[in-house]
């Protein structure tokens, strides 16, 4: 596997992820609305929760700079090249 590809799946593991957590705040946040039912997250672990999404979100968003940065590279080199060809 190329790494851009290895770094695309890597996002998609980082957003689901985040994605999961986000549905474990929003049950949990449902439940606290509830009469008679208590959340199962104090203030401390949805703080903990929100701060590896934030986390995780600016990983993702990293990895996809690479990715861009990378492509870019290859669309210069491309380029390189078919200058070189067309100076022949």
């Amino acid at each position: 596997m190329n790494r851009p590809n290895t770094l695309a799946q890597d996002i998609k593991e980082i957003t689901g992820a985040i994605y999961g957590m986000a549905g474990i705040m929003d049950a949990d946040l449902c439940r606290d609305a509830n009469e008679g039912e208590e959340s199962n997250l104090n203030a401390f672990d949805q703080g903990c929760m929100l701060a590896a999404m934030k986390h995780l979100a600016n990983l993702a968003s990293w990895m996809a700079e690479e990715i861009e940065e990378n492509e870019q590279r290859m669309a210069d080199l491309a380029a390189q090249g078919d200058d070189r060809e067309g100076e022949s």
